[in-house]
């Protein structure tokens, strides 16, 4: 059954599909539903104004003959962050979907909005990850009331007050692709204790829903993800959907980044790469993991010590049919 679902502004929903003699329920959370919503016999297009728009609502399809389908948004709709996002909905290799409403991948939450953590808060996340730098977590302090595990990855190219320092003083020597596929090595080589703790943590049900996050959730955060998708069975090409997902996210910073830099005589597409989410740049991750570890998964149970049993508590927490 293929269904889409997005929510624009005001909090109305759009439901895409074939919705012939088909049920359609909502509920704040994507294990129980009860209120059933009423739509036309054979329409494709359901519309659907939000009961709250300060708080975040699932849908499940129910069609005779098939298994019932439960669908939320991807993009969660913050005013004060563009890349907050739920990894619920994606299919294994094994017929299995990542549960909708526990995990989920972010950039930094300091310039969220009242109505934003209000938002936030109907979804009573219990565990964010951050992978920010000591300098990067103190000078933009998150806004939620959630606990925090601090595990920081450091690296010049990913580090937004290092970048910020650069640019004042036109310092784009470097700030290209080659450098960045350096920065995704580095990351790899120096830091699997901190991809070891962060998954660790979201095989404990205490945890979830949890959230992993940088500061514009696309490298750090990126290379996460796929560590994630891989060890749930989510194929490669859908992995590097995802990661592509940054790109369409990000853009309205991107136009702003645009406007500043050459209004300070740099050529930005030039250092687009640094902003932006390359899908060569996750190729490249994909690519030395291959030629140093053996592969991801070699990687991820060599040298980050995720073991299988590991790997199934993870699934076990995650996955449903």
């Amino acid at each position: 059954m293929d269904i889409t679902l997005t929510r624009d502004d005001a909090g109305l929903y759009t439901l895409t599909g074939n919705f012939k003699h088909a049920e359609i329920f909502i509920s704040q959370t994507p294990e129980h539903f009860a209120e059933r919503i009423a739509i036309a016999a054979q329409t494709h297009t359901i519309t659907i104004p939000s009961p709250d728009r300060l708080k975040r609502f699932y849908f499940m399809i129910r069609q005779q003959g098939q298994a019932d389908v439960v669908v939320g948004t991807r993009r969660l709709p913050l005013q004060g962050s563009l890349n907050f996002r739920d990894l619920g909905g994606y299919q294994t290799t094994t017929g299995q979907y990542i549960k909708w409403g526990k995990i989920f991948r972010g950039d930094a939450q300091d310039r969220l909005t009242d109505d934003d953590i209000q938002y936030m808060d109907s979804i009573g996340f219990k565990l964010m990850c951050d992978l920010r730098g000591e300098h990067e977590a103190i000078e933009r302090p998150g806004r939620l009331n959630t606990e925090r595990l601090h595990l920081p990855i450091h690296d010049d190219l990913v580090n937004g007050r290092v970048i910020r320092e650069r640019l004042l003083a036109k310092d784009t020597q470097g700030m290209d692709e080659t450098m960045m596929f350096g920065s995704y090595e580095r990351i790899l080589d120096q830091f699997p204790q901190v991809f070891a703790t962060a998954l660790k943590q979201m095989t404990q049900p205490k945890n979830l829903p949890l959230a992993f996050h940088c500061t514009a959730g696309k490298d750090r955060t990126g290379l996460l993800a796929a560590m994630l998708l891989t060890l749930l069975g989510i194929p490669k090409e859908t992995i590097i959907q995802d990661y592509d997902l940054s790109n369409g996210y990000v853009q309205p910073f991107l136009d702003w980044m645009r406007g500043r830099v050459e209004a300070n005589g740099i050529d930005f597409e030039s250092i687009k790469v640094v902003f932006s989410a390359p899908v060569a740049l996750l190729l490249h991750a994909y690519d030395y993991l291959e030629q140093q570890y053996g592969g991801m998964l070699s990687y991820l149970r060599d040298y980050v010590g995720i073991d299988e049993a590991t790997q199934q508590k993870l699934q076990a927490a995650l996955l449903t049919n």
